[in-house]
């Protein structure tokens, strides 16, 4: 990042004013991290997976009696895969989606030229199967591509990826996560932690090590259900890096997010009788578990012994 206003560590202990301090530019350079970083974590597990299995390839073509010429287009194949494999995993580019999606696409046609050509029963259905479904990752992959070539990924500059994650631990690992500001959220099927801060929110992924700062015009969660107040589990949509995304937040994370928001809602609360029937439904689901395993360990015990 360039020029820049505010130090590494004055995050921690003065967070509103190190975010007013950053420009536009500062922040979009720093959401640009969040978008490779997820770029490159599924360049990696695909890698990693492709490499196993181009191996695989490479061993069942070289592992026959007969070395035919389908062996040597299975040979060329599983080389094919780990090679790109390894590239993607070393080197981690948006260039290496389009790659991949050629290498499905080539993976699929010779698996379905394969079965067709085999004509024997099982192994046709699942040759067929199986170039099918790598013609569907191959559409799917270039999809990606596309969207990520449109956003100009690159590999973010060294001082702007240390800031990245100077910011994230601090979030994730740091005195501000006890902070009262602090929200709990499951966007997707992630857990994330938000920190709302004057005019800004830091969203962090805990163990994937991902960050994004949204300003708080731009952020907004929409419930699902009007009567939410009463619930423990509030569900809704939250714009979310420009896509609303599927959102739960706990009671208390909502009460905290709309009085940051500057929003006053009616608290509603159980009435006795709904408190009560919640009480009276988790203790009888209990004694219905214990009544289950007893019954499960007694049926054990009568077999063993008889």
């Amino acid at each position: 990042m360039t020029q820049r206003t505010a130090n590494f560590s004055s995050f921690e202990s003065h967070p509103d004013a190190y975010l007013s301090s950053l420009g536009q530019q500062q922040i979009e350079t720093l959401n640009e991290i969040y978008t490779f970083y997820f770029l490159k974590r599924w360049l990696h597990s695909t890698g990693w997976l492709n490499i196993f299995l181009g191996g695989f390839t490479i061993w069942m073509a070289l592992s026959g009696y007969r070395f035919s010429y389908l062996d040597g287009g299975q040979l060329l194949m599983g080389l094919l895969i780990l090679g790109q494999s390894v590239w993607a995993v070393v080197s981690p580019r948006v260039q290496a989606l389009l790659r991949f999606a050629i290498l499905f696409l080539l993976a699929g046609a010779w698996n379905t030229g394969l079965g067709l050509y085999s004509y024997s029963g099982s192994f046709l259905s699942l040759s067929v199967l199986l170039g099918l479904a790598q013609f569907w990752w191959a559409f799917t992959t270039y999809r990606e591509y596309v969207r990520y070539e449109n956003w100009n990924v690159s590999i973010p500059p060294s001082s702007a990826e240390r800031e990245y994650r100077s910011i994230w631990k601090s979030v994730v690992k740091g005195d501000i996560k006890k902070a009262p500001n602090s929200i709990q959220l499951w966007i997707g099927r992630d857990e994330w932690r938000g920190t709302l801060f004057d005019n800004h929110v830091v969203f962090a992924h805990s163990r994937r090590k991902l960050l994004t700062i949204q300003q708080k015009e731009d952020t907004e969660f929409r419930p699902g259900r009007a009567n939410y107040a009463a619930r423990r589990r509030i569900y809704g949509r939250l714009w979310f890096r420009g896509e609303l995304i599927r959102t739960m937040m706990k009671r208390q994370a909502m009460q905290r997010y709309l009085t940051w928001k500057g929003e006053a809602p009616a608290v509603e609360k159980e009435s006795e009788y709904k408190s009560k029937l919640h009480l009276f439904m988790k203790r009888s689901m209990t004694v219905f578990v214990i009544l289950l395993y007893s019954l499960i360990a007694y049926g054990i015990y009568f077999v063993l012994t008889y």
